[in-house]
């Protein structure tokens, strides 16, 4: 993570600690009090404490596998290097993998104790007669209020922490982490779809090229059920994530028959855009996918894919607009 984000999470880490609160779950809930903070941030932190511990698995696995290893710099351990990324490929066990019961506004609070009630109400006392207004109260004061009531944050530690931990179903996958890869390229095989680009094609041909697949994909989502990828066995939603890898799959696969380059979540150093297509080094795409329930939305169409063209992606944009949860 940056180092601003690092610094805040430090403070804030510390002044809980100066509370008095000294259990390590607190960095799980820690979305609670810091902006910009989620699962993907608590595995980053978790992932950087045992990375000795990861690597040494992952020598052991590719041994006995008898996979070729190289050295990984500054580091005693072996592995594989990504061709693409260039950096050394970490393995995990999926025992230890899990989806964090994690709270990120205090309107998620009831998924992690909700059975909870003196808890409960001793939090409306604080902040009103029901947790869902606290979304609208500014993280930095409901820390300053809980950091004034360290009760209450022990309170809800120890209800998070009695929550059980589940390990991760990857045979229903209900997040859609891994069925998506798949169902997708099946989908392609099943639905070909015929791409012509001139020798030297220009960046309009190259945005004609990517609404077309746009246009499969919408068309695949609503009338071939590929839809079906997008909710869980209960009807409800997946995340936006889950669409993004959906559609991730299946232009991967038409990109790769037509000779152009897709990337995930490219980096140009003003946050990572969902995808990049490639046609040479000046026809380039953008391509951001959204739910349309998504808070930020319109942030991320007027605002985000203006920052990421400033980061160097300064040509055509093309914004898919996708919604899983209202078709």
């Amino acid at each position: 993570m940056g180092a601003g984000l690092k610094t805040h999470i430090l403070r804030t880490a510390k002044e809980i600690v100066d509370a008095g609160i000294r259990d390590p779950e607190l960095f799980e809930l820690i979305g609670l009090f810091e902006e910009n903070v989620g699962p993907d941030r608590i595995s980053d932190m978790v992932g950087r404490i045992i990375v000795d511990d990861l690597r040494q698995y992952t020598q052991r696995i590719f041994s006995d596998l008898g996979v070729k290893v190289v050295p990984i710099k500054n580091s005693l351990y072996q592995s594989v290097i990504n061709p693409f990324s260039r950096y050394p490929i970490i393995l995990l066990p999926k025992d230890i993998l899990r989806d964090l019961p994690i709270a990120e506004c205090w309107s998620d609070i009831d998924l992690v104790c909700a059975y909870n009630r003196a808890l409960r109400q001793k939090v409306n006392a604080i902040i009103g007669d029901t947790w869902k207004k606290a979304t609208r109260v500014k993280k930095r004061v409901l820390r300053a209020v809980l950091t004034k009531e360290p009760e209450v944050l022990h309170d809800l530690i120890e209800s998070y922490r009695k929550k059980p931990a589940k390990k991760y179903d990857f045979n229903n996958d209900p997040a859609g982490q891994i069925i998506w890869l798949p169902v997708s390229r099946k989908y392609v095989n099943e639905n070909p779809l015929e791409l012509t680009l001139p020798e030297n094609p220009s960046v309009e041909d190259l945005l004609q090229t990517v609404v077309i697949i746009c246009d499969k994909f919408k068309d695949l989502v609503e009338n071939n059920a590929l839809s079906s990828l997008l909710y869980d066995s209960d009807g409800n939603s997946k995340k936006e994530e889950a669409a993004q890898k959906v559609f991730y799959g299946i232009a991967d696969a038409y990109c790769a028959a037509n000779g152009l380059d897709l990337s995930r979540e490219t980096n140009a150093g003003r946050g990572p855009v969902d995808f990049k297509l490639s046609k040479g080094y000046r026809g380039r795409v953008l391509v951001e996918a959204k739910l349309t329930t998504n808070k930020q939305l319109l942030h991320g169409f007027e605002t985000q894919i203006e920052e990421y063209k400033k980061g160097g992606f300064n040509l055509e944009v093309q914004h898919s607009n996708h919604n899983s949860a209202q078709r």
